[in-house]
């Protein structure tokens, strides 16, 4: 069984399922879903983002969150966001990639995997976290205002056009 929801442009999006793909575009005002299997996906959001899934690919694209979080967790699946703007920015994923670009924070970010490649490209940020038990690590073309910090216990770490204050990387 498909629904498909029409809300007004400027509505609070809570959405809680087990099973099926979500999508949601094109809204003003925060967004939270929990779905337990199956992808998510958000097109062109004004307002803060929290979403998770414990299997599924998690795609953002256009999340504008102004002074609001965005928060992106999957537990078996890649988790993508580009083109976005907010105050902190955390994506986890237990067993998958991590990628991220054209992003700005003004507050931190956290990219954390257990088994995946994290990729952070083109954004600028307060402080950045980077992590990966088994993974590389690719960051291109940032500015932090403050530290970094990147850890991959199995994979290698490449750092290319990256400022920060001071860089601790393992």
């Amino acid at each position: 069984v498909d629904f498909i929801v029409t809300v007004p442009a400027e509505t609070t999006v809570d959405v809680d399922t087990n099973y099926g793909e979500v999508n949601v575009t094109d809204t003003t005002g925060s967004v939270k879903i929990d779905n337990n299997f199956g992808d998510v996906t958000l097109l062109n959001i004004e307002g803060g983002v929290t979403v998770e899934t414990q299997s599924g690919k998690v795609d953002a694209s256009a999340v504008h969150a102004g002074s609001e979080p965005i928060t992106l967790s999957s537990g078996f699946g890649t988790v993508l966001l580009e083109g976005a703007n907010g105050e902190d920015i955390r994506l986890t994923s237990n067993s998958g990639g991590l990628e991220m670009s054209d992003v700005r924070a003004s507050g931190t970010v956290e990219m954390d995997t257990e088994f995946g490649d994290v990729q952070f490209t083109n954004g600028s940020v307060d402080s950045l976290t980077v992590g990966t038990n088994s993974g590389k690590i690719t960051l291109e073309k940032l500015t932090l205002r403050e530290d970094l910090t990147a850890k991959s216990e199995f994979g290698e770490i490449r750092l290319e056009q990256v400022k920060a204050t001071s860089y601790d990387v393992q």
